[in-house]
């Protein structure tokens, strides 16, 4: 699952990297959070990466990899990994305003959800489509910081770091 995560995140900056005649369209970010109680019970860490690009009009598309893993009594574990295609709009910016230093954002996407439980389920995909709200505030020309809130197969809260390309 780390190497996955590391291969995604490879791509990401290469994909992001490559974009040279694009400047400040391309956007990196990297975010921690909790995964709620939904059919999982307790609150457990995740790690997200993702990679958008910047349409007109507040658009967001992208892609996101999220990794987490949630120790259990009795030497159980539950592992999880999902990619997600996925679209935003940036509210302000919607409404004209170019690049405000504080925005709101909502999206939905599509994505894969893949699963390993120790004792009941070995190597289990579910397709979901997650949606997200979230606030975003820009500190430095090409920074910003996150706090989102999703739903896919559990209630997620992220807070992460993005930076433009």
């Amino acid at each position: 699952m780390k190497k996955t995560l590391i291969i995604a995140t490879l791509l990401l900056l290469s994909v992001a990297a490559s974009a040279q005649d694009t400047v400040s369209r391309w956007q990196i970010g990297l975010a921690a959070g909790w995964n709620g109680v939904a059919y999982h019970s307790g609150i457990y860490p995740n790690l997200t990466v993702e990679g958008h690009y910047l349409l007109p009009y507040g658009i967001h598309v992208g892609l996101q990899a999220t990794a987490f893993h949630r120790s259990m009594p009795s030497d159980n574990s539950y592992n999880a990994f999902s990619l997600s295609l996925r679209a935003n709009v940036h509210i302000k910016a919607l409404l004209g305003q170019a690049d405000p230093r504080w925005d709101f954002y909502a999206g939905t996407g599509v994505g894969y959800h893949h699963f390993r439980h120790t004792t009941f389920a070995d190597g289990v995909g579910q397709v979901f489509v997650p949606v997200y709200v979230g606030t975003g505030w820009r500190f430095a020309l090409r920074w910003h910081l996150a706090l989102e809130l999703a739903y896919n197969d559990a209630s997620t809260l992220r807070l992460g770091i993005n930076r433009r390309f």
